[in-house]
């Protein structure tokens, strides 16, 4: 599909905003791409008191596996910007992706090594790091990118959308961690766990979001708004407004001569 001509202004109809917004192959992709980050984001920590108390046997850990991902995740923070203008934020959200889902795969290994824990948890500190960085830039890219293709920008549409696919993933990743504990014979009465339930445990916390986050990696790659493109659109909507800002001027110049001869 061609790009559009020009760039309308007003005000997209509402209605009329939602149809622009399912015909923007990339803001449904990185939509999907941030449900999948936030259901992962909820299992994980949904399943994180499960996961010290009954493998590991220390309800303290949740503390300490937190801290040191929340403090590795902070010190790289420092960096993402230098390596977003290297690499681009696309490439940076799928390698955040794929070290990040690394990370939580790697729990499902490490048992009780504490060594290992930790490894796992600086792998999820550097990941999200990559992630959290650009997740939600990239959705400004997709809406360039829109209204490139249709002349029309819908903002607040956007990201309206996003928030509201956000909410509902939340809610289906808060209502699977009860069901698959249950799935799984978790009793929470119980003074030990099935083999079954502790199986269950590792999966939520570990495996299932790795494997989701491996998941969001694949469908970023499907994601064609890269630094070449976005340059392009950039350059060729800095045209557009520039032809329609001067458009205007000289209707407003023309009205305003007719105005004077009357």
């Amino acid at each position: 599909v061609a790009p559009a001509k020009e760039t309308k202004q007003e005000q997209v109809p509402f209605l009329k905003g939602i149809g622009l917004l399912f015909k923007n192959k990339y803001w449904i992709m990185i939509t999907v791409t941030l449900v999948f980050i936030f259901i992962n984001y909820s299992l994980n920590g949904g399943a994180a008191v499960y996961y010290a108390k009954n493998i590991l046997h220390n309800e303290n850990m949740v503390g300490t596996m937190n801290l040191v991902a929340n403090l590795v995740q902070i010190g790289v923070m420092f960096f993402t910007a230098f390596l977003i203008k290297k690499i681009g934020k696309r490439n940076m959200l799928i390698i955040g992706a794929v070290v990040y889902g690394i990370g939580f795969a790697m729990f499902g290994f490490v048992g009780t090594n504490m060594a290992g824990i930790i490894t796992a948890c600086v792998l999820k500190g550097i990941g999200n790091a990559g992630i959290s960085s650009c997740m939600f830039a990239i959705v400004s890219d997709t809406i360039e990118y829109g209204e490139w293709k249709t002349g029309k920008r819908i903002t607040g549409i956007s990201f309206s959308g996003n928030l509201f696919f956000l909410k509902v993933g939340l809610a289906v990743a808060g209502a699977m961690v009860g069901f698959l504990l249950s799935w799984y014979g978790y009793d929470a009465g119980a003074k030990a766990q099935s083999a079954s339930a502790l199986n269950g445990i590792e999966l939520l916390f570990s495996v299932i979001p790795g494997v989701g986050y491996l998941i969001t990696a694949g469908v970023v790659r499907l994601l064609k708004v890269d630094r070449t493109l976005m340059r392009q659109i950039q350059s060729d909507l800095e045209k557009r407004r520039s032809n329609y800002s001067e458009l205007n001027e000289y209707q407003e110049l023309k009205t305003s001569e007719h105005v004077r001869k009357a």
